[in-house]
């Protein structure tokens, strides 16, 4: 048994009296093309429309991790509190043009976030238009609360504080890596129950040779649950 293993066994019982478990959501198949625009009217959607309330987005490079585009330095890890039952999971498409590459994703699998169409109507565009084979892949949004203050290699650049929050939109490469963690922390029981996390940066090639990085996710302790998320 791994040390992950072994702290995420003895966090279950913990975990359980805590608060239930949260499935990971699965994303619905793809509307029809050809169709009307399809809007989701449940008070869940309105509640849960899709992108993350943040401090700044996080980017993934091959020399690390920024906290924001606006950085010049990286870091190769911080520690964060995030709760799973607040990510929010979705199916995306990259077109690429030339230099522009463009995305697009559904939290529903039917409507694009953006632009209100049918998401399999933006899908078959995408696909028509890029120079590039473009299929859909999964992702997910994951906000972070951050733990201590952050600062970058560089002195100059922005420091984030403790309780801020920091959005992570999986790319392609970096999906794969956090839905190993959330299955593990679903298995354990803490669906819904907000985790002290380090986060860390893992460098990768591809079959190119092309250097990129992607974010692994390590799991630390119990923060709190329900009763936590309410207080």
């Amino acid at each position: 048994m791994s040390n992950l293993d072994a702290i995420l066994a003895a966090a279950k019982e913990q975990a359980t009296a805590l608060a239930p478990v949260a499935p990971i959501a699965q994303t619905p198949a793809l509307a029809p093309v050809g169709g009307a625009v399809a809007y989701n009217m449940s008070m869940d959607a309105f509640l849960n429309p899709g992108g993350m309330e943040c401090a700044s987005y996080i980017q993934v490079k091959d020399a690390g991790i920024k906290l924001s585009k606006d950085w010049v330095g990286f870091i190769e890890e911080f520690e964060a509190v995030l709760d799973l039952s607040e990510v929010q999971f979705f199916m995306g498409i990259r077109k690429e043009v030339g230099n522009q590459v463009t995305y697009a994703k559904s939290y529903d699998g039917q409507t694009d976030s953006r632009s209100g169409e049918n998401f399999a109507q933006v899908v078959e565009k995408f696909k028509r238009e890029s120079q590039k084979p473009a299929d859909i892949y999964r992702g997910a949004d994951i906000p972070l609360t951050l733990i201590g203050d952050v600062a970058s290699s560089k002195k100059d650049d922005k420091v984030y504080t403790a309780d801020q929050v920091v959005g992570l939109t999986t790319s392609i490469t970096g999906f794969k890596p956090f839905a190993a963690f959330a299955k593990k922390l679903t298995q354990a029981g803490l669906g819904s129950t907000p985790i002290k996390v380090k986060v860390t940066h893992s460098p990768r090639k591809n079959a190119a040779n092309q250097s990129y990085g992607v974010c692994e996710f390590e799991f630390l302790e119990v923060v709190g649950g329900s009763d936590a998320l309410a207080a």
